[in-house]
């Protein structure tokens, strides 16, 4: 009996030192770094469609993605925390952006380096009537079905002049967002999540463990985890293109625009027949889709493991962006609105 003993008592030790081995080597290599957050969200109760949002006035928290950042007081990714959001001056034009974690910045360390941010500066240099804001409603994990809820129940009160929708293909995919636990942090929908309750101190410290996450990716890896099996065939229109559909008509009700902005990465571009059907519903679009294309890996990448776009990346959205919304969107001389 104490034969067995001592074996389990080694095999357990070699397995913890094992462990505590490969938890440093990971975090040496900066593999898992940038899932690494602190509890930034909250419960968002005005809607059923928004499971959760970030919380306002934060200061110098670790995002996703590795950045420190700062939220305004409606938790919007801000410069400066706690900043205010005042009631908007008759001179001043209004651009409200809904997106995932690529409008966030996730994975760009500096918010001045955003394309949200970068649009401003660059929208307020040539406007000669008052101030551009561009206020940043993105947030990581959304899909198109909380973008839409974002639109409708978030941002009237800072009363928009033109609606932004910046997607990617998997923005599509309904099941992608989570829900929020206790602490603060994202729950995910997939199935082994659910083996420990999200609400658990276990949950919470596992959370901070690095090798953790490169356990999921290697099993997912393992699993041929879908990449895009809710939208396998892109010659088919996704019935979750509807949530567009209904941004652009709540929009329209509001006598304001929205303009799609298409954004691809080194995973994913292929948006198939969404292009043909946003001309078919007269919705205007900005087609950057084949932005990757510009970069080296290297230089897209926000990191060697974080395939969100850089600061580089965000740099050159943002021009296009300012002169494709100075086009279609504004009289280029005093962005009065058409």
């Amino acid at each position: 009996m104490s034969t067995w003993r001592n074996r389990f008592l080694y095999m357990t030790f070699c397995l913890l030192l094992g462990m505590i081995g490969s938890e440093m080597v990971i975090r040496f290599s900066g593999y898992s770094s940038h899932y690494i957050y602190d509890p930034i969200y909250r419960q968002f109760g005005e809607s059923d469609e928004i499971p959760y949002v970030h919380q306002p006035n934060l200061s110098n928290v670790l995002a996703r993605g590795g950045a420190k950042i700062h939220t305004d007081e409606l938790g919007l990714r801000s410069v400066e925390p706690g900043k205010p959001v005042p009631k908007k001056s008759p001179d001043e034009y209004r651009i409200a952006v809904l997106g995932d974690s690529v409008t966030f910045g996730e994975g760009v360390e500096n918010t001045e380096d955003t394309f949200c941010v970068r649009l401003e500066e660059a929208l307020d240099r040539e406007r000669e009537a008052g101030d551009v804001s561009v206020l940043n409603f993105g947030v990581s994990a959304y899909s198109v079905k909380e973008m839409a809820a974002t639109l409708e129940h978030r941002t009237t009160s800072v009363e928009p002049d033109l609606f932004l929708l910046a997607l990617i293909p998997s923005d599509f995919d309904l099941e992608r967002t989570g829900s929020v636990d206790r602490w603060g942090f994202t729950a995910s929908r997939a199935p082994t999540s659910g083996m420990i309750d999200a609400d658990s101190v276990l949950k919470k410290w596992m959370r901070r463990s690095h090798l953790i996450y490169f356990v999921r990716d290697v099993l997912a890896r393992a699993t041929k985890k879908r990449a895009r099996g809710f939208w396998s065939d892109r010659s088919v229109l996704p019935s979750s293109y509807a949530y567009v559909q209904r941004m652009n008509e709540v929009a329209n009700k509001r006598g304001l625009k929205l303009g799609v902005v298409l954004l691809g990465t080194f995973m994913d571009s292929d948006f198939g027949v969404i292009r043909s059907k946003l001309v078919e519903d007269g919705i205007l679009f900005l087609d950057l889709s084949r932005l990757p294309d510009q970069f080296s890996p290297e230089e897209f990448n926000a990191s060697k493991f974080d395939g969100h776009p850089s600061a580089l990346v965000h740099e050159k959205i943002a021009g296009h962006l300012s002169g494709w919304i100075k086009t279609l969107f504004q009289d280029p001389s005093s962005f009065s609105g058409s």
